[in-house]
């Protein structure tokens, strides 16, 4: 029997413990909804320590481990992780997810048997040892108790790392991308990228160019959201550090409709121009958000329901008068410029009016851009609505090059 002081008290607290008693505790009523996300521990005092810190209970069990029978030879198998032979985890251990469950959620887990096949149960099926599993879970929390390396943009949880000792510079570069970085430092690090871009030249240069040449640097980025208990993979990112900030780069020029107001647009601005503003549910649906990011991080093609998405936004959404809110402005039409550019690789969409493009629509376009300007001057720009709310739309639905050159236009008066 163990006699340390922490062990004999808990001993004796379990003999005379009743615990149909705590419905009346203080301390457990005072707790009110948080008492579904608080822990308890055993200890004597604030600084005498945890039970399971006891070196007593710490040496009585690792021998009663030594020796417990190994694992069953059935629940043996081949890690999917580590390649080996390697008993397999039954439960995997629970992350503390942002969004989930306040006790935690597992990324992997079969808890009905719908989910078990070839006669294995709970976790067996996931071929994930138990050595791996600590592994991942452990990395899993600490990621997510650090800003650096996290962040929730429309309900999903993004994690990312580099793979290298230190990659507090990678990520923090990255983090100002996603807007995670907060204020004007955000937007001023990302400036830093799009002058060098730009122009070739910035203060920062030769750290710049150490961040996109250095193609060893290999980056990861996962796109979570809870599901319950659960955690589901939306997508995952792996590439170079260096192409992935060149991408990232390239989709912010992309977007950028007014070179006077070139404040980048992060993912989250982005999805707000995708929801109506009148909408009880105002979250991008995962499967898109996800293709969004994922075309953004490798330079592809964005995905066609984005365009669709914000065409019908334009055409149904209204002008509110005493309402900051337009149904066109520059991050719309910088969606349109960006998905009609990725798409029609052969015509690029400039900013200014191109004098050489005779393209029947584009010019049609231009002459609608002009009717349109017409009626804003003689009207003092107070007149609601003009003929861009009554048929831009549509015009630019049937005819992409139709909204690329009224965009156009527009810039250049």
């Amino acid at each position: 029997m163990l006699g340390s002081p922490i062990c004999t008290a808990y001993r004796k607290f379990i003999e005379s413990w009743s615990p149909e008693n705590e419905t009346e505790n203080a301390v457990l009523k005072e707790l009110g909804k948080g008492y579904k996300g608080a822990y308890f521990g055993f200890a004597l005092s604030e600084s005498s320590g945890y039970l399971e810190q006891d070196p007593q209970l710490i040496e009585k069990y690792q021998s009663l481990a030594a020796k417990a029978p190994g694992p069953d030879p059935k629940d043996v198998s081949v890690c999917g992780i580590l390649g080996e032979r390697l008993p397999i985890a039954r439960l995997h251990d629970k992350v503390k997810f942002p969004g989930g469950q306040a006790s935690g959620c597992q990324l992997v887990c079969m808890n009905d048997t719908s989910f078990e096949s070839y006669g294995k149960t709970q976790s067996f099926n996931g071929s994930v040892s138990e050595e791996a599993m600590k592994k991942y879970t452990g990395a899993f929390n600490k990621l997510l108790s650090d800003r650096k390396h996290h962040c929730t943009i429309e309900g999903m949880v993004l994690i990312w790392f580099a793979i290298k000792e230190d990659d507090s510079e990678e990520c923090s570069v990255f983090s100002a991308f996603l807007g995670n970085s907060g204020g004007d430092e955000t937007d001023e690090t990302i400036a830093k990228f799009m002058q060098y871009a730009g122009k070739g030249y910035t203060a920062d240069r030769e750290s710049i160019d150490s961040l996109l040449d250095d193609s060893s640097v290999t980056f990861y980025i996962a796109g979570l959201t809870p599901n319950s208990s659960r955690i589901c993979q939306k997508f995952m990112y792996r590439g170079s550090f260096g192409e992935m900030l060149e991408d990232l780069m390239a989709h912010q020029s992309d977007l950028m409709i007014n070179e006077k107001n070139a404040r980048p647009v992060y993912f989250g601005r982005l999805a707000k121009e995708l929801v109506s503003p009148k909408s009880s549910n105002d979250l991008v649906p995962p499967p898109l958000m996800s293709a969004i990011m994922l075309a953004a991080l490798s330079g592809t093609r964005y995905p066609d329901a984005l365009l669709a998405t914000v065409v019908r936004r334009v055409k149904t959404d209204s002008d509110e008068e005493n309402s900051p809110y337009t149904k066109l402005n520059d991050t719309r039409a910088g969606i349109i410029k960006a998905c009609l550019n990725r798409k029609y690789k052969q015509e690029e969409i400039t900013m200014a009016w191109n004098e050489a493009n005779k393209d029947p629509a584009y010019l049609c376009g231009g002459l609608f851009a002009v009717y349109e300007k017409i009626q804003q001057d003689s009207s003092g720009g107070s007149l609601n609505p003009t003929i861009k709310d009554a048929y831009f739309a549509s015009a630019a639905h049937v005819r992409p090059a139709f909204s690329r050159s009224w965009q156009s236009w527009r810039r250049t008066t």
